[in-house]
């Protein structure tokens, strides 16, 4: 008896999975294109947005460049200019090593009271 309750559980767990692999295999072999989505339908009337085509993009196109790129002359030139308004707005440092190094000092004393502060010291 145990025997045929085992043979009959068997052959429904069979028979299940041939059913259900017969299902899955019928759903991936669909021929059609399925519906698009809200969101694309929306982004190709509005000329805008990603859009799937269903094929891969071709990656093996060079790039071009958005704009011409700059001559040597044409970089020293910028850089002339940036550095002359560089110049115009800060001619350069008037302050001594001694100035300097006190300055330093006070920043550093500055930034160990504020530690001192947060850590409640």
């Amino acid at each position: 008896m145990a025997h045929l309750i085992g043979s009959a559980v068997r052959w429904a767990v069979r028979a299940g999975l041939v059913a259900g692999s017969s299902i899955a295999v019928s759903a991936c072999t669909t021929a059609e294109t399925p519906p698009l989505s809200r969101y694309d339908q929306a982004a190709i009337a509005a000329g805008r947005g990603p859009l799937d085509t269903g094929t891969y993009p071709n990656l093996n196109i060079p790039q071009k460049g958005a704009a011409p790129q700059f001559s040597n002359q044409e970089r020293d030139a910028k850089l002339a200019a940036l550095r002359a308004e560089q110049q115009r707005q800060a001619p350069g440092s008037t302050e001594t090593a001694e100035q300097r190094q006190r300055r330093l000092q006070l920043l550093t004393d500055e930034q160990e009271d504020t530690l001192d502060a947060i850590e409640g010291n």
